[in-house]
């Protein structure tokens, strides 16, 4: 089976990645992969798993 590493376009831009709090390790996992194979990686989003969903309005 091909890396599927290896089929992205190799591009100066950086990648984003960013996940809910839901999304937290998976994230983080992904991130380290990209980063791992020579990606320009920027990560947003939540800091831990244990932040907590806020509505639009902030409260």
């Amino acid at each position: 089976m091909p890396d599927p590493l290896s089929e992205l376009p190799r591009t100066p831009e950086p990648i984003g990645v960013a996940a809910d709090h839901g999304g937290f390790e998976l994230k983080h996992h992904l991130v380290r992969t990209l980063q791992g194979a020579g990606y320009d990686v920027t990560a947003s989003s939540t800091a831990s798993r244990s932040d907590t969903k806020r509505s639009l309005n902030g409260r």
